[in-house]
C-alpha cells in the first residue's frame, strides 16, 4: 500500500516521515553504512520445536523458520520485512511508539492526532490467541490491557490505557497513554523463554516504580 500510494519502499517511507523527524536512530533495513554498528543475535536457548498439534502456531514460527543468525545475515539485513527486522536500541524504539503514548506528538513533530492514537485501544478480540495459546486482548496492532497483561506486571497496569507488545529473543515495549511514557526493552542475547522473559518484565516494573515514586 505505501509503495502504490507513494512510490517508496517501506524502509524509506518510514526512514523519511518517521525515524527522521524524530530523530530516531531506527531502521527497517539497513544499508551498508550500518553494517558495523549492527549487534549479532546470540543464541542461548534450544530452538522451540514445532508442536504438531496447532496448524495455525506451526504456520506462524516455521513457514519459515528464522533463527537468531539469520538475522545477522548481509541479505536479512538489506531486506525491508516491516514486521521482523527493524533494526535499533531501546531508546530509538521507546521514541518511535512515544508517539502512540504521547497522543501522535512528540516534541514538535506530529505524526498522528490524538483521536487516531486512541483506536489502538478499540478491542478487536478477546479469547484464547491460536499462535500463542494463552488469552489476549487484542487492540488493534498491539495487545491492550487485560487480567494476563496484570497477572505478569502486576497492579502496575490496573486501570491504565496501554497498548503493548513484543518481539522475538525478548524485547518488549509498553506504551502507557495514561502516563505519555513508552517504555522498550531490547537485547541481542536471544532467549526462547517459553513464555515471558523476566528481563523486559523487571525493567518495565522498575520504570513504573519510579514513576510511582516521582508522584
Amino acid at each position: 500500500m505505501i509503495r502504490r500510494i507513494t512510490g517508496k519502499s517501506l524502509g524509506r517511507f518510514f526512514a523519511e516521515e518517521v525515524a527522521g523527524p524524530l530523530g530516531a536512530d531506527y531502521h527497517i533495513g539497513t544499508g551498508p553504512e550500518c553494517d558495523s554498528r549492527v549487534s549479532l543475535m546470540i543464541q542461548s536457548s534450544p530452538y522451540v520445536q514445532p508442536g504438531g498439534k496447532s496448524l495455525i502456531s506451526d504456520r506462524a514460527y516455521f513457514n519459515p523458520f528464522v533463527s537468531p543468525q539469520t538475522s545477522g545475515t548481509i541479505a536479512w539485513r538489506r531486506a525491508e520485512l516491516g514486521g521482523s527486522n527493524g533494526h535499533g536500541n531501546a531508546r530509538s524504539v521507546a521514541l518511535v511508539q512515544s508517539v502512540l503514548s504521547c497522543g501522535g506528538k512528540v516534541g514538535n513533530v506530529r505524526r498522528l492526532s490524538e483521536k487516531g492514537c486512541e483506536r489502538v485501544l478499540e478491542e478487536q478480540a478477546n479469547n484464547v490467541d491460536l499462535s500463542f495459546g494463552i488469552r489476549i486482548r487484542w487492540g488493534m496492532g498491539y495487545a491492550i490491557n487485560s487480567p494476563m497483561l496484570r497477572s505478569i506486571f502486576g497492579e502496575h497496569l490496573a486501570g491504565r490505557r496501554v497498548a503493548c507488545w513484543g518481539g522475538s529473543g525478548g524485547s518488549f515495549v509498553v506504551n502507557d497513554l495514561d502516563a505519555r511514557m513508552s517504555v522498550a526493552f531490547v537485547m541481542n542475547k536471544h532467549v526462547e523463554a517459553g513464555g515471558w522473559d523476566h528481563r523486559s518484565v523487571d525493567v518495565i516494573k522498575a520504570a513504573y516504580s519510579c514513576l510511582a515514586v516521582a508522584k
